[in-house]
Parts: C-alpha cells; structure tokens; sequence
C-alpha cells in the first residue's frame, strides 16, 4: 500500500501511543490488569491508526487511477464513491466495537474492497458511456436505443456481480470488471453488426440488379449470425476479437 502522507500516519500512531502511556502513567492505573488493560487499548489504537492510514492510501491512489482514466468523465461521481467507502470502513475501525487486531483487519480489508469494488464501478460506467457515444456518433446504428440497451444491461449484469457479497477479494473484482467491461465491448460490436447488415440490406432492396433479394439477404443474415455467434463464445475473451 502506498502511504505518501507518511507524516500524518506516524503522528496518528504517535497520538496513539502517546495516549496510552499517559494513561499507563496515571496514579489511577494502580493495578497490573490496569496497565494491561491500558496497554492493550494503546496496541489496538496504534492497530487502527495503521488501518485507517491504509484506507486513506487506498483511497488516494484509486482516485489518482480515477483522475487519470479520460474514460471516466464524471470524476466527481467516482471520487465520492471512493471516498463513501473509505469514510464507512473508518468508521467501522473507529466503533468501539472493533475492539481487536482482528477486528481492525477484518475492517479494512472490507474497506480496501469497498475502494476497489467503487472504482470498478467507476470504470464500467465509463466504458458504458464511452460505447454509447460512438453508438450515437455511428450513422449506420439506426436503433440507438436497442443497442444502448445492450450496453446498459452488460453494465448492470458486471455492477450487480461486483457488489456481491461473494466478490470478496481484490481478484474477484478485477475479474468481474473484466467480464463487464468485456460485455459492453461485445454488445457495441454485435449492435455493429446489425447496424451493418441493416445497411446491406437496404442497399440490396435499392439494387435493381438483384432480383433474388430473398436470397442476398439471406447470405448477409448468415454472415451476421456467425459473426454474432463468434462474439458471444466464452473464448472470445478479450476486446481485440476479429
């Protein structure tokens, strides 16, 4: 994890530390369980300094991904995700409740997925919206609203996927966004397709020299289907398909 403010880290663990020995330090601690007692908040403080820090970073450096994405337009948006998710993970560390090592890790874990699963969310939207710009700006693409809605459904299938409880790791959600950012892709390229096919089409009915258009039209179905039909295999599993 990559802490810039390194400063403000280890002042936070200072005043941490700082607090628990003063307490230590007090007539009123008069006991060994006392001072156990004290020593044991003070660990846990200095614990959730060092989680909190690291969500901070988390948070930091996705809103820097984010700030550098041209994709992503709406950086305001993105970034207030980042950031609902890192104010949420702190305060779940900052609950009294979260009263153990564990705890503290088991907080920020869910925090530092929390930041990630908000950036993958950030960058599906924006591949959405990207494909739906070149969606309007292709004059061929008649049914706007058919091939949008393809887009919007694979974006909403890789956001519900990602916000799943069983996305649990930083892993999970990459393969998640991929699948997602994947499915826009494809979407926009079958709505091609069609687009391409429609224009045949059309181009055929103008041509007077065809008499069989049934069958022409016919000839460029089939080479639509199988392009589609190749698009949706499993196996065409990256956005450089042919």
């Amino acid at each position: 994890m990559n802490i810039t403010d390194k400063a403000a880290a280890k002042a936070a663990t200072k005043a941490a530390a700082d607090a628990a020995k003063a307490e230590i330090n007090k007539t009123e601690t008069n006991t060994a369980d006392k001072v156990t007692t004290e020593k044991e908040k003070g660990i846990l403080g200095i614990e959730k300094a060092g989680a909190i820090a690291e969500i901070d970073a988390a948070k930091a450096a996705k809103d820097t991904a984010i700030e550098n994405n041209v994709n992503i337009t709406d950086k305001a948006a993105a970034k207030a995700a980042t950031k609902a998710a890192a104010d949420a993970a702190k305060a779940e560390i900052n609950k009294t409740e979260t009263n153990t090592a564990d705890k503290v890790t088991e907080e920020k874990a869910k925090g530092l997925l929390g930041i990630e699963k908000a950036g993958a969310i950030a960058e599906i939207d924006a591949a959405k919206a990207a494909k739906d710009t070149a969606i309007e700006g292709n004059a061929n693409i008649t049914d706007k609203a058919a091939a949008k809605a393809a887009t919007k459904a694979a974006a909403d299938a890789a956001k519900a996927e990602i916000n799943k409880d069983t996305t649990n790791t930083v892993d999970k959600v990459t393969t998640e966004k991929a699948k997602g950012l994947l499915g826009i892709e494809k979407a926009g390229a079958i709505a091609e397709i069609d687009a391409a096919k429609a224009a045949k089409d059309t181009a055929i009915e103008g041509n007077a020299n065809i008499t069989d258009k049934a069958a022409a039209k016919a000839a460029t179905k089939a080479a639509a289907d199988a392009a589609k039909a190749e698009i949706n295999k499993d196996t065409t599993n990256t956005a450089a398909f042919e």
